[in-house]
């Protein structure tokens, strides 16, 4: 394919990228392995501070990965792990409710296209590939049990009983994350409660306005950044050793195939594995920190850039738009035109991933199953309003703010460069900006791999 754009040198991660320090606390399983993210619903100290300051909780915006899934990709030459659908497809009774699905654009919900992609892949043991789990199930029902917690029971932002004008939940149209967003509010409401109301509902957006995600097939920008990584991650410093390490490993030549192994797609099957408690190769296991941490690399550069000259505008148009609807949420809160309460947005690690970069908490990780961001809309006695950022349940220090608490007109002066709206993005997307930040940095080369439609599917998803 002819007319794409590639790196001629990068040298990793970008120093401009703010790396969270000192975020241990204690351990959790979260996607299979072992992590150090901190899920506490409160730091030391937390619930006297917001007393001190005599601030009030008014809203909250709820950023979530879906829950532990399928694996979607697999490892060549290893083995197939067994996924059986009576035991991962099941419907857990205490997530079961009526639900509604409701289509942003008023019309018929459109068959996904990701979803017709997964379906193309039935796993050893029945399951389809991307598949939430009934792990995945529970993860997200215990989200939700954390947020009944904190907003129904400690903070009182919420009533035990549902109210529709009070919660909104969108999702993007794939079934994982619908299903997701399902069990967070069964964790929150319970499904009797919810079964009681009747009104409980999920919007959907159709693919061509979905901003959920980074959109590729809306915006050429963002096609171009993410196939820069999926296609060309050889140009980031030290992968093309490491990768042709672990070819030999599992007995791969690309040099053959023309298909180069990518760590995306092998950390993919390992970590599904782990967190079913299924077999790993000890031949992977050996080597399980070194795809790791260049799965990782390759993830941050498809939705952040490869040069800190395109760090702004690649997070501004992969995790912009999905911002600037959460801001505009806020407003209308503060404005008093939206009675919502909280607003619960089930995504995937591709957003989760740039949204921490734009808070300017990046940790280097990769957002594990269930990761949460949330953004806290307090007021004070005096009407002022303040912002709280929180993810996995550690309280941020949001980009330009010191402390855990940002002025609210802080907030939007310290985040107003990676706001995007529709008109802005709509122009952005299909402009040459891109090679003119890049310059000397970016070459054309009409010898292309052929990317096998990964450049139509952001990597994570």
């Amino acid at each position: 394919m002819m007319g794409w754009w590639r790196l001629r040198r990068v040298t990793g991660y970008l120093g401009a990228v703010v790396v969270c320090g000192g975020c241990v606390a204690r351990t959790c399983l979260t996607d299979g392995v072992i992590d150090k993210i901190d899920r506490s619903p409160h730091g030391s100290g937390d619930s006297e501070e917001i007393s001190r300051r005599g601030l009030t909780l008014q809203q909250v915006q709820v950023f979530f990965r879906h829950g532990a899934r399928t694996p979607i990709h697999l490892t060549p030459n290893i083995e197939q792990a067994t996924y059986r659908a009576d035991i991962h497809n099941r419907v857990l009774p205490h997530t079961d409710f009526k639900l509604t699905l409701k289509s942003l654009a008023g019309d018929t919900i459109e068959k996904s296209l990701y979803e017709l992609h997964y379906s193309k892949t039935v796993l050893r043991g029945g399951c389809v590939s991307g598949s939430l789990t009934t792990l995945g199930q529970q993860q997200m029902f215990e989200l939700g049990q954390r947020l009944r917690s904190e907003y129904v029971r400690q903070w009182a932002l919420l009533d035990p009983t549902f109210k529709k004008e009070h919660v909104y939940a969108r999702s993007t149209n794939i079934n994982r994350t619908i299903a997701s967003a399902r069990c967070v509010l069964a964790g929150i409401f319970g499904a009797d409660e919810l079964n009681n109301s009747g009104s409980a509902s999920i919007s959907i957006s159709p693919q061509k306005n979905e901003v959920l995600l980074p959109n590729p097939h809306i915006c050429t920008l963002v096609r171009d950044i993410n196939r820069a990584a999926m296609i060309h991650f050889d140009n980031i410093s030290g992968i093309q050793q490491d990768r042709l390490h672990l070819e030999t490993i599992l007995g791969v030549d690309s040099s053959t195939s023309g298909h180069k192994l990518n760590f995306i797609d092998v950390r993919d099957d390992m970590i599904a594995r782990q967190a079913h408690g299924l077999h790993v190769p000890d031949k992977l296991l050996s080597v399980q920190s070194m795809i790791e941490r260049n799965a990782t690399r390759i993830m941050y550069h498809a939705f952040c850039g490869q040069h800190q000259a395109e760090l702004e505008l690649a997070v501004r148009m992969t995790a912009g738009p999905a911002l600037t609807m959460a801001v505009k949420e806020m407003n209308a809160c503060i404005q008093g035109s939206s009675q919502q309460r909280i607003c619960l947005y089930s995504v995937h690690d591709s957003l989760i991933l740039p949204l921490t970069v734009i808070l300017g908490n990046y940790d280097g990780r990769w957002p594990p199953f269930a990761a949460d961001i949330r953004l806290e809309l307090y007021v004070d006695k005096q009407g002022a309003h303040w912002v709280r950022a929180r993810y996995c349940g550690k309280v941020l220090n949001i980009r330009g703010c010191d402390g855990s608490f940002c002025k609210y007109s802080d907030f939007m002066k310290n985040i107003s460069q990676f706001l995007v709206e529709e008109e802005d993005y709509k122009r952005i997307c299909s402009s040459n900006i891109l090679r003119k930040i890049a310059k000397d940095l970016l070459v054309h080369d009409s010898k292309e791999e052929d990317d096998d439609g990964r450049s139509d599917t952001p990597a994570g998803l």
